[in-house]
Protein backbone atom coordinates (compact mmCIF):
# COMPACT_ATOMS: atom_id res chain seq x y z
CA UNK A 1 0.00 0.00 0.00
CA UNK A 2 1.53 3.45 -0.96
CA UNK A 3 0.00 6.24 0.46
CA UNK A 4 0.55 9.75 -2.71
CA UNK A 5 0.44 13.10 -1.66
CA UNK A 6 0.28 15.19 -4.71
CA UNK A 7 1.75 12.76 -6.64
CA UNK A 8 4.61 11.92 -4.60
CA UNK A 9 4.79 8.77 -2.30
CA UNK A 10 4.64 9.87 1.01
CA UNK A 11 4.73 6.27 2.87
CA UNK A 12 5.25 2.79 2.20
CA UNK A 13 3.26 0.00 4.01
CA UNK A 14 3.80 -3.44 3.19
CA UNK A 15 2.43 -7.13 5.07
CA UNK A 16 3.38 -10.65 3.87
CA UNK A 17 0.93 -13.24 3.66
CA UNK A 18 2.89 -15.80 5.54
CA UNK A 19 3.82 -13.04 8.25
CA UNK A 20 0.63 -10.90 8.82
CA UNK A 21 0.77 -7.91 10.81
CA UNK A 22 0.00 -8.02 14.52
CA UNK A 23 0.04 -4.46 15.72
CA UNK A 24 -3.67 -3.50 17.18
CA UNK A 25 -4.71 -6.82 17.54
CA UNK A 26 -6.68 -7.47 20.72
CA UNK A 27 -5.39 -11.22 22.06
CA UNK A 28 -6.41 -13.04 24.88
CA UNK A 29 -3.21 -14.05 26.41
CA UNK A 30 -1.77 -15.99 29.15
CA UNK A 31 0.78 -15.12 31.86
CA UNK A 32 3.72 -17.48 31.00
CA UNK A 33 6.52 -15.69 33.42
CA UNK A 34 6.52 -12.78 36.11
CA UNK A 35 9.72 -10.78 36.76
CA UNK A 36 9.41 -8.33 39.36
CA UNK A 37 12.81 -7.36 39.49
CA UNK A 38 12.27 -6.10 35.85
CA UNK A 39 8.47 -5.05 36.52
CA UNK A 40 7.96 -6.98 33.94
CA UNK A 41 5.00 -9.86 32.64
CA UNK A 42 6.13 -12.24 30.25
CA UNK A 43 2.50 -13.77 28.51
CA UNK A 44 1.88 -16.22 25.30
CA UNK A 45 0.12 -14.59 22.70
CA UNK A 46 -1.56 -16.84 21.37
CA UNK A 47 1.47 -19.04 19.77
CA UNK A 48 3.88 -15.78 20.00
CA UNK A 49 5.46 -14.64 23.19
CA UNK A 50 5.09 -11.11 24.09
CA UNK A 51 5.87 -8.84 26.68
CA UNK A 52 4.02 -6.15 29.26
CA UNK A 53 6.56 -3.84 30.41
CA UNK A 54 5.24 -1.28 33.43
CA UNK A 55 1.94 -3.77 34.56
CA UNK A 56 -0.61 -1.46 36.00
CA UNK A 57 -2.59 -2.47 38.26
CA UNK A 58 -2.09 -6.20 40.23
CA UNK A 59 -0.10 -8.09 38.32
CA UNK A 60 -1.51 -11.55 37.42
CA UNK A 61 -0.31 -14.64 38.54
CA UNK A 62 1.33 -17.23 36.01
CA UNK A 63 -0.78 -19.00 33.99
CA UNK A 64 -3.64 -16.40 34.74
CA UNK A 65 -5.30 -15.03 31.75
CA UNK A 66 -5.17 -11.39 30.74
CA UNK A 67 -6.34 -8.82 28.22
CA UNK A 68 -3.53 -7.39 25.53
CA UNK A 69 -3.27 -5.45 22.74
CA UNK A 70 -0.40 -5.66 21.04
CA UNK A 71 1.87 -2.13 20.15
CA UNK A 72 4.43 -3.68 18.15
CA UNK A 73 6.13 -6.93 16.42
CA UNK A 74 8.34 -8.50 17.51
CA UNK A 75 11.69 -7.42 16.66
CA UNK A 76 15.62 -9.06 16.05
CA UNK A 77 14.97 -12.09 18.68
CA UNK A 78 12.85 -9.66 21.15
CA UNK A 79 9.18 -10.78 21.99
CA UNK A 80 6.40 -7.94 21.00
CA UNK A 81 5.29 -5.20 23.32
CA UNK A 82 2.16 -5.46 24.25
CA UNK A 83 -0.41 -2.88 26.61
CA UNK A 84 -3.52 -3.43 28.96
CA UNK A 85 -4.59 -0.49 27.69
CA UNK A 86 -7.43 -1.40 24.95
CA UNK A 87 -8.53 0.47 21.80
CA UNK A 88 -11.86 -1.54 20.52
CA UNK A 89 -11.93 -0.84 16.09
CA UNK A 90 -15.46 0.05 15.51
CA UNK A 91 -16.56 1.15 12.21
CA UNK A 92 -17.29 5.03 13.42
CA UNK A 93 -16.24 4.82 16.73
CA UNK A 94 -13.09 3.40 18.71
CA UNK A 95 -13.68 2.49 22.17
CA UNK A 96 -11.18 2.87 24.99
CA UNK A 97 -12.29 0.59 28.15
CA UNK A 98 -9.67 2.35 30.29
CA UNK A 99 -9.50 5.58 29.77
CA UNK A 100 -13.00 7.38 30.49
CA UNK A 101 -14.00 9.78 28.55
CA UNK A 102 -15.95 10.66 25.07
CA UNK A 103 -13.62 12.28 22.41
CA UNK A 104 -14.80 13.73 18.73
CA UNK A 105 -12.11 13.71 16.61
CA UNK A 106 -10.43 17.24 15.46
CA UNK A 107 -11.16 17.04 11.48
CA UNK A 108 -15.26 17.45 13.11
CA UNK A 109 -15.21 20.75 13.75
CA UNK A 110 -18.14 21.97 12.92
CA UNK A 111 -19.85 22.94 17.01
CA UNK A 112 -22.98 21.92 16.40
CA UNK A 113 -21.53 18.04 14.55
CA UNK A 114 -20.13 17.63 17.39
CA UNK A 115 -22.37 18.12 20.00
CA UNK A 116 -24.42 15.80 18.05
CA UNK A 117 -22.36 13.28 17.72
CA UNK A 118 -21.37 13.51 21.60
CA UNK A 119 -24.99 13.57 22.75
CA UNK A 120 -25.34 10.17 20.54
CA UNK A 121 -22.58 8.62 21.47
CA UNK A 122 -23.81 9.55 25.96
CA UNK A 123 -27.03 7.57 24.91
CA UNK A 124 -25.35 3.94 24.69
CA UNK A 125 -22.09 3.94 26.76
CA UNK A 126 -21.72 4.53 30.01
CA UNK A 127 -19.08 7.40 31.65
CA UNK A 128 -16.45 4.82 32.37
CA UNK A 129 -16.08 3.12 29.29
CA UNK A 130 -14.07 5.77 27.07
CA UNK A 131 -14.44 6.21 23.23
CA UNK A 132 -13.37 8.41 20.08
CA UNK A 133 -15.94 9.12 17.33
CA UNK A 134 -13.51 9.21 14.16
CA UNK A 135 -13.57 11.38 11.30
CA UNK A 136 -15.50 9.18 9.29
CA UNK A 137 -18.33 9.57 11.58
CA UNK A 138 -19.01 13.19 10.02
CA UNK A 139 -22.21 13.80 8.62
CA UNK A 140 -23.46 9.90 9.71
CA UNK A 141 -27.05 9.04 10.44
CA UNK A 142 -27.00 8.68 14.40
CA UNK A 143 -29.06 4.71 13.86
CA UNK A 144 -25.49 4.08 12.39
CA UNK A 145 -23.50 5.59 15.34
CA UNK A 146 -25.63 4.21 18.06
CA UNK A 147 -25.42 0.22 15.74
CA UNK A 148 -21.53 0.86 15.99
CA UNK A 149 -21.65 1.83 19.68
CA UNK A 150 -23.75 -1.21 20.87
CA UNK A 151 -21.61 -3.36 18.92
CA UNK A 152 -18.40 -2.35 20.46
CA UNK A 153 -20.23 -2.24 23.93
CA UNK A 154 -21.37 -6.25 23.12
CA UNK A 155 -17.90 -6.99 22.09
CA UNK A 156 -16.07 -5.58 25.26
CA UNK A 157 -18.39 -7.44 27.44
CA UNK A 158 -17.65 -11.10 25.85
CA UNK A 159 -14.12 -10.44 26.30
CA UNK A 160 -14.68 -9.26 30.18
CA UNK A 161 -16.76 -12.85 30.12
CA UNK A 162 -13.84 -14.90 29.20
CA UNK A 163 -11.47 -13.99 31.59
CA UNK A 164 -14.08 -13.47 34.63
CA UNK A 165 -15.48 -16.76 34.88
CA UNK A 166 -14.45 -18.33 37.81
CA UNK A 167 -13.47 -22.15 36.37
CA UNK A 168 -12.76 -20.38 32.93
CA UNK A 169 -8.93 -21.14 31.64
CA UNK A 170 -8.97 -20.45 28.15
CA UNK A 171 -6.29 -20.85 25.79
CA UNK A 172 -4.46 -17.82 24.08
CA UNK A 173 -6.65 -16.40 21.32
CA UNK A 174 -6.80 -13.26 19.31
CA UNK A 175 -10.19 -11.83 19.74
CA UNK A 176 -9.42 -8.71 17.29
CA UNK A 177 -7.53 -8.99 14.07
CA UNK A 178 -5.09 -6.51 13.56
CA UNK A 179 -5.70 -4.15 11.02
CA UNK A 180 -3.87 -4.43 8.01
CA UNK A 181 -2.19 -1.85 5.34
CA UNK A 182 -5.40 -1.07 3.85
CA UNK A 183 -7.06 -0.24 7.01
CA UNK A 184 -4.05 1.52 8.70
CA UNK A 185 -3.65 3.81 5.26
CA UNK A 186 -7.61 5.01 5.35
CA UNK A 187 -7.02 5.83 9.00
CA UNK A 188 -4.19 7.62 8.14
CA UNK A 189 -5.95 9.54 5.47
CA UNK A 190 -9.40 9.12 5.78
CA UNK A 191 -10.32 11.47 2.84
CA UNK A 192 -7.91 9.98 0.17
CA UNK A 193 -9.02 8.34 -3.10
CA UNK A 194 -8.55 4.74 -2.94
CA UNK A 195 -7.26 3.12 -6.08
CA UNK A 196 -6.19 -1.01 -6.43
CA UNK A 197 -4.37 -2.40 -8.76
CA UNK A 198 -2.76 -6.30 -9.48
CA UNK A 199 0.62 -7.55 -10.31
CA UNK A 200 2.35 -4.18 -9.48
CA UNK A 201 0.85 -2.38 -12.52
CA UNK A 202 -0.55 0.50 -10.66
CA UNK A 203 3.18 0.76 -8.61
CA UNK A 204 4.73 0.80 -12.23
CA UNK A 205 2.43 3.32 -13.39
CA UNK A 206 3.02 5.97 -10.38
CA UNK A 207 6.81 4.85 -10.59
CA UNK A 208 6.29 3.51 -6.93
CA UNK A 209 8.77 0.69 -7.65
CA UNK A 210 11.79 3.29 -8.24
CA UNK A 211 10.90 5.56 -4.72
CA UNK A 212 11.33 2.19 -3.01
CA UNK A 213 14.35 1.04 -4.60
CA UNK A 214 15.51 4.90 -3.61
CA UNK A 215 14.21 4.41 0.37
CA UNK A 216 16.40 1.47 0.76
CA UNK A 217 19.86 3.32 -0.35
CA UNK A 218 22.09 4.23 1.44
CA UNK A 219 22.19 7.69 0.17
CA UNK A 220 19.77 10.03 -0.76
CA UNK A 221 21.03 13.29 -2.93
CA UNK A 222 19.15 16.33 -2.56
CA UNK A 223 17.91 19.60 -4.63
CA UNK A 224 20.85 21.65 -3.09
CA UNK A 225 23.49 19.20 -3.92
CA UNK A 226 24.11 18.31 -0.34
CA UNK A 227 23.30 14.71 0.67
CA UNK A 228 21.62 12.44 3.25
CA UNK A 229 23.57 9.37 4.22
CA UNK A 230 21.52 6.47 6.71
CA UNK A 231 23.08 3.54 8.13
CA UNK A 232 20.84 1.61 10.07
CA UNK A 233 22.23 -0.62 12.82
CA UNK A 234 20.34 -3.02 15.53
CA UNK A 235 21.30 0.11 18.34
CA UNK A 236 20.38 3.50 16.47
CA UNK A 237 20.10 4.47 12.90
CA UNK A 238 22.89 7.56 11.97
CA UNK A 239 21.59 10.67 9.56
CA UNK A 240 24.47 12.29 8.02
CA UNK A 241 23.90 15.50 5.97
CA UNK A 242 27.29 14.95 3.83
CA UNK A 243 27.86 18.73 2.08
CA UNK A 244 31.57 17.69 1.06
CA UNK A 245 30.10 17.41 -3.08
CA UNK A 246 28.40 20.66 -3.03
CA UNK A 247 29.52 23.80 -3.95
CA UNK A 248 26.75 25.87 -2.07
CA UNK A 249 25.27 24.15 -0.13
CA UNK A 250 26.95 25.68 3.16
CA UNK A 251 26.78 29.05 2.00
CA UNK A 252 22.82 29.40 3.15
CA UNK A 253 23.00 26.74 6.34
CA UNK A 254 19.00 28.11 7.74
CA UNK A 255 18.12 26.69 3.80
CA UNK A 256 20.34 23.64 4.39
CA UNK A 257 18.56 22.73 7.46
CA UNK A 258 14.99 23.59 6.35
CA UNK A 259 15.87 21.33 3.23
CA UNK A 260 17.28 18.53 5.38
CA UNK A 261 14.59 18.61 7.95
CA UNK A 262 11.82 18.12 4.89
CA UNK A 263 13.83 15.28 3.28
CA UNK A 264 14.62 13.70 6.36
CA UNK A 265 10.66 13.44 8.00
CA UNK A 266 10.00 12.15 4.13
CA UNK A 267 12.69 8.97 4.51
CA UNK A 268 11.74 8.39 7.90
CA UNK A 269 8.45 7.78 6.85
CA UNK A 270 9.35 5.83 4.10
CA UNK A 271 11.83 3.79 5.35
CA UNK A 272 9.83 3.05 8.92
CA UNK A 273 13.07 4.39 10.56
CA UNK A 274 11.99 3.89 14.48
CA UNK A 275 13.84 3.87 17.94
CA UNK A 276 16.86 6.24 18.35
CA UNK A 277 17.96 8.25 15.34
CA UNK A 278 21.32 10.52 15.41
CA UNK A 279 21.33 13.26 12.74
CA UNK A 280 25.00 14.89 12.24
CA UNK A 281 24.04 18.81 10.73
CA UNK A 282 27.24 19.99 9.11
CA UNK A 283 29.09 22.60 11.74
CA UNK A 284 27.86 26.00 11.99
CA UNK A 285 28.04 29.06 14.05
CA UNK A 286 24.62 30.31 12.97
CA UNK A 287 22.67 28.40 15.58
CA UNK A 288 19.37 29.38 14.59
CA UNK A 289 20.21 26.41 11.45
CA UNK A 290 20.26 24.08 14.55
CA UNK A 291 16.98 25.61 16.01
CA UNK A 292 15.46 24.94 12.23
CA UNK A 293 16.20 22.04 11.91
CA UNK A 294 15.01 20.65 14.76
CA UNK A 295 12.16 22.77 14.90
CA UNK A 296 10.84 21.41 10.92
CA UNK A 297 11.24 17.89 11.77
CA UNK A 298 9.14 18.46 15.40
CA UNK A 299 6.54 20.20 12.90
CA UNK A 300 6.79 17.22 10.42
CA UNK A 301 5.21 14.78 12.73
CA UNK A 302 2.71 16.58 14.86
CA UNK A 303 -0.64 14.60 15.63
CA UNK A 304 0.83 11.66 13.77
CA UNK A 305 -0.13 8.39 15.25
CA UNK A 306 3.99 7.59 15.52
CA UNK A 307 5.82 10.62 16.40
CA UNK A 308 9.22 11.55 16.87
CA UNK A 309 10.09 12.78 19.98
CA UNK A 310 13.06 15.32 20.13
CA UNK A 311 15.75 15.12 22.56
CA UNK A 312 18.30 17.72 21.69
CA UNK A 313 21.76 18.30 20.35
CA UNK A 314 24.58 16.19 21.99
CA UNK A 315 27.74 17.27 22.87
CA UNK A 316 29.46 16.36 20.03
CA UNK A 317 26.66 17.99 18.15
CA UNK A 318 24.43 15.38 16.97
CA UNK A 319 20.48 15.80 16.71
CA UNK A 320 18.95 12.69 19.25
CA UNK A 321 15.42 12.10 18.23
CA UNK A 322 13.42 8.53 19.22
CA UNK A 323 10.60 7.38 17.41
CA UNK A 324 8.09 4.28 18.57
CA UNK A 325 9.21 1.36 16.94
CA UNK A 326 5.95 -0.68 16.01
CA UNK A 327 7.74 -3.27 13.31
CA UNK A 328 10.69 -4.10 10.81
CA UNK A 329 11.63 -0.86 8.88
CA UNK A 330 11.38 -1.33 5.29
CA UNK A 331 14.98 -2.28 4.87
CA UNK A 332 14.63 -4.85 6.84
CA UNK A 333 11.29 -6.20 5.25
CA UNK A 334 13.30 -6.18 1.48
CA UNK A 335 16.65 -6.78 2.01
CA UNK A 336 19.47 -8.92 3.32
CA UNK A 337 20.58 -8.24 6.47
CA UNK A 338 24.61 -7.74 4.99
CA UNK A 339 26.53 -4.31 3.67
CA UNK A 340 25.28 -5.57 0.23
CA UNK A 341 21.75 -4.37 0.14
CA UNK A 342 20.77 -7.15 -1.94
CA UNK A 343 16.74 -7.68 -2.27
CA UNK A 344 16.02 -11.27 0.63
CA UNK A 345 14.50 -13.92 -1.12
CA UNK A 346 11.15 -12.87 -0.20
CA UNK A 347 11.61 -10.03 -1.95
CA UNK A 348 12.87 -11.99 -5.35
CA UNK A 349 10.46 -14.39 -4.95
CA UNK A 350 7.57 -11.98 -4.79
CA UNK A 351 8.45 -9.78 -7.68
CA UNK A 352 9.06 -12.88 -9.74
CA UNK A 353 5.39 -13.89 -9.39
CA UNK A 354 4.26 -10.42 -10.52
CA UNK A 355 6.54 -10.76 -13.33
CA UNK A 356 4.66 -14.05 -14.37
CA UNK A 357 1.57 -12.55 -14.00
CA UNK A 358 2.16 -9.50 -16.05
CA UNK A 359 4.32 -11.38 -18.88
CA UNK A 360 2.96 -15.17 -19.26
CA UNK A 361 -0.82 -14.59 -20.90
CA UNK A 362 -1.52 -16.88 -23.60
CA UNK A 363 1.38 -19.60 -22.79
CA UNK A 364 0.15 -23.00 -22.16
CA UNK A 365 3.10 -24.31 -19.60
CA UNK A 366 4.51 -21.23 -17.89
CA UNK A 367 8.04 -21.84 -16.33
CA UNK A 368 9.84 -20.01 -13.59
CA UNK A 369 13.62 -19.83 -14.40
CA UNK A 370 15.35 -19.61 -10.36
CA UNK A 371 17.70 -19.98 -7.87
CA UNK A 372 17.06 -23.23 -5.28
CA UNK A 373 16.73 -20.40 -2.69
CA UNK A 374 13.78 -18.56 -4.79
CA UNK A 375 12.11 -21.72 -5.44
CA UNK A 376 12.41 -23.38 -1.81
CA UNK A 377 10.32 -19.88 -1.01
CA UNK A 378 7.99 -20.32 -3.00
CA UNK A 379 7.29 -24.05 -1.95
CA UNK A 380 7.28 -22.99 1.40
CA UNK A 381 6.65 -20.11 3.40
CA UNK A 382 5.37 -18.21 0.32
CA UNK A 383 3.04 -20.77 -1.26
CA UNK A 384 -0.15 -19.36 -0.84
CA UNK A 385 1.37 -16.84 -3.48
CA UNK A 386 2.68 -19.46 -5.75
CA UNK A 387 -0.57 -21.59 -5.66
CA UNK A 388 -2.55 -18.47 -6.54
CA UNK A 389 -0.72 -17.37 -9.51
CA UNK A 390 -1.50 -20.80 -10.48
CA UNK A 391 -5.17 -20.37 -9.90
CA UNK A 392 -5.04 -17.07 -11.89
CA UNK A 393 -2.89 -18.06 -14.76
CA UNK A 394 -5.15 -21.52 -14.88
CA UNK A 395 -1.89 -23.75 -15.30
CA UNK A 396 0.34 -24.96 -12.73
CA UNK A 397 3.58 -22.58 -13.48
CA UNK A 398 6.43 -25.16 -13.29
CA UNK A 399 9.79 -24.13 -11.38
CA UNK A 400 13.01 -24.75 -13.17
CA UNK A 401 16.21 -24.74 -10.88
CA UNK A 402 19.03 -22.22 -12.37
CA UNK A 403 22.23 -21.78 -9.93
Amino acid sequence: MALLSGGRVDEILIERAHRPWRIGSIVLARVTAVRRELGAVFLDLAGDDGYLDGFSGPIPNEGKSVLVEITSEAHRGKAARVTTDLSLQGELITMTPHRPDHAISRRITAKGERSRLRAALGEVLPETLGAIVGPQAKGCEIPALLADAHALLDRWQRMQALIQAPSANPAPQILQAAPGPVEQARRAAPDATVREGRDGALFLEHDIEATIAQATQRRVTLDSGAALVFDEGEALTAIDIDVARSQGATENPITLASESAQAIARQIRLRRLAGLILIDFPRTRIAAAREKLSAELKQAFTGEAEPLTIHGWTRAGLLEITRPRRGPSLRETLLEDDPALQPNVNTLALEALRHVLRGSSGIAHPRLKCSNAVGLALLGPLRPAFDEVGRRLGARLTLEPDQ
